[in-house]
């Protein structure tokens, strides 16, 4: 059954965009609105953007709108500038936004009890009354993370993450919420073996997606490294000076005569230690280089998207083996020469740059792919977040508070023991009752299956914590008592950065699960085909990268929902014969 007139405006929906675009406050005015409160796809893209626009402080009116979805490759698909232009035109009073916006939001509450009645007459099992108060209820657009702007609140800061930011302001201009993800993944890298909180390790994996390169996302990764990038450097010096040794060692070793050789051990190539983990490996070398490592380590790429693509490759076999140890599992491989080779609890953190365009090119969308991207805390920033720093204007960092965080970070590793994570009563009770907030609120409000990624970011900010407490420390604790500074900043962290970023990534398709990214390209092709109709030849040449037998569960699954119907048309020759023609409608 399609969906009347009575339950939309065409002339609401364009007046209120139309509002929006004439008089910048006038979105400061109007009610509570999402995209979806619109029906027309087209405004709902249009509505989106705008607030994006909001959200970034940018402001609001046609050109710069026009801009946005040129990049974004949606002009065309919103109706190009005579409709977006047309949007002013046919707003005949911005002041009455306040009473578009009402409209807007009655009319979708009529959609969505339609929608309701079409549910129960088929015999849907509904809880009625819960699904009436959700409709009847205002939606909250403070609780729908696609539209937090991505941002750390400095109040909420420790005293180590604020004073490191303070360091660095002078030098870049790039975001803060890059190089603080920098400095807390690299530090986990050196404590990944060294804290628990039972089999909890602080290791982490956070990538840095940029809009565009104007977003400094390499220099943000070297200036939250810089400290431990000196001790990286004062590592390889020590074990060039020590192959040195080894190498004259083993000469005189070789010279000795064999009655005397049984007696003197033959030396040992010395371990070279690495905080900084090597980017671009083959599977033999990254398992020899994490059995003879003291430290997890860091993998940090200035290009997630290219280290991406290299782990999935059949001939590295590393993706899977990834996956295990993201939650502290053994690593294993089987080679001809040894047999199965173990890594017993690998704690290695990753830490990676991109743009979404790089990103895009290379992701896939498999099963092994997605799993790795649960694992992921993503920050994702539109646009710079600081002015233009000129370059004459950037200074060095301060080299004697670089040399403190440089002695902290040596005092830690030098520590050879395992330190517990203890919550009080109070903390723990503090982080259960943010969990269960965080979990239902942001499944409640959005439309995309985040569930997976939510219940990985829970134990995520509990790793946060152990990394930000280990961080105010100078020299390592009998245990690590977490506070509640540490347990604060974290979820601050995992709602202000990881999950608008994550939702962004998700309702932007620049992530997303295969099966239903394909049944959305169908469903949406059906919908945009002339008046909804589209027959199975013209839906096979759009989906050309999908095989037969995948378009027909998409179909099936669309037609099951109810969301397309199916009719079969016959069509005759003159010649005599004939054959059927599949035709598919979209009902909504």
């Amino acid at each position: 059954m399609k969906m009347m007139g009575e339950y939309y405006s065409e002339d609401i929906e364009e007046s209120l965009l139309g509002a929006l675009l004439s008089k910048e406050s006038v979105i400061n005015e109007i009610p509570e609105i999402k995209p979806d409160h619109f029906y027309h796809e087209k405004n709902q893209t249009i509505f989106k953007e705008i607030l994006l626009m909001k959200g970034s402080g940018k402001p609001i009116d046609v050109v710069l709108l026009a801009d946005r979805l040129k990049k974004n490759g949606k002009y065309e698909s919103v109706g190009g500038g005579y409709y977006i232009t047309g949007l002013l035109e046919v707003c005949p009073a911005p002041s009455r936004a306040k009473y578009y916006g009402n409209e807007l939001i009655d009319y979708w509450k009529k959609r969505q009890k339609w929608t309701l009645g079409t549910k129960l007459s088929r015999g849907d099992e509904i809880d009625i009354e819960r699904e009436i108060s959700k409709i009847n209820g205002e939606p909250q657009l403070a609780n729908l993370p696609i539209f937090k702007e991505v941002r750390i609140d400095r109040e909420r800061l420790t005293t180590a993450t604020y004073s490191y930011l303070d360091l660095a302001k002078d030098t870049t201009d790039a975001p803060d919420e890059f190089i603080l993800m920098s400095i807390l993944t690299h530090w986990a890298g050196l404590i990944g073996y060294k804290i628990k909180y039972g089999d909890l390790r602080p290791n982490i994996w956070t990538i840095l997606f940029g809009k565009s390169s104007e977003i400094r996302k390499s220099t943000a990764l070297s200036v939250g490294g810089k400290p431990f990038n000196n001790i990286q450097l004062k590592f390889d010096q020590g074990y060039d000076e020590a192959v040195k040794i080894y190498k004259s060692n083993l000469r005189e070793w070789k010279n000795l005569p064999k009655d005397e050789k049984k007696d003197i051990p033959k030396p040992e190539l010395p371990i070279h230690i690495k905080l900084i983990l090597d980017v671009d490996f083959s599977d033999a070398g990254f398992y020899e280089m994490l059995k003879n490592n003291p430290l997890a380590g860091t993998i940090v790429t200035a290009e997630f998207a290219d280290f991406n693509y290299k782990l999935k490759r059949d001939i590295t076999g590393m993706g899977n083996a990834f996956l295990t140890a993201y939650d502290g599992d053994r690593m294993s491989r089987i080679t001809r020469t040894h047999g199965t080779e173990i890594i017993g609890n690998p704690a290695f953190s990753i830490l990676g740059a991109t743009t979404t365009g790089n990103f895009k090119n290379v992701f896939t969308a498999t099963e092994t792919e997605n799993g790795l991207l649960q694992r992921i805390f993503p920050v994702f920033l539109l646009e710079p977040t600081k002015p233009r720093k000129l370059y004459l204007d950037r200074k060095t960092m301060d080299k004697y508070h670089l040399k403190l965080f440089e002695t902290m970070a040596m005092n830690w590793f030098r520590y050879d023991g395992e330190i517990e994570a203890v919550l009080t009563d109070e903390i723990r009770d503090s982080f259960s009752e943010w969990e269960k907030k965080f979990i239902t609120e942001p499944k409640a409000n959005h439309v995309t299956d985040i569930s997976p990624h939510l219940e990985r970011m829970v134990p995520g900010c509990l790793k946060l914590a152990m990394i930000l407490e280990s961080m105010e420390r100078e020299t390592p604790p009998d245990t690590l008592i977490i506070s509640q500074q540490a347990l604060d900043c974290s979820i601050m962290i995992t709602e202000n950065l990881f999950l608008p970023s994550l939702v962004y990534l998700l309702e932007n398709e620049i992530i997303f699960d295969k099966n239903i990214y394909n049944e959305n390209q169908v469903e949406k092709a059906i919908k945009e085909a002339p008046g909804g109709i589209l027959d199975r030849t013209s839906l096979s040449r759009k989906m050309r990268s999908m095989k037969p037998y995948q378009l027909d569960e998409i179909i099936d699954s669309l037609i099951e929902k109810e969301i397309i119907g199916s009719n079969i048309e016959e069509i005759k020759r003159e010649q005599g014969g004939g054959r059927n023609k599949g035709i598919y409608q979209w009902v909504g």
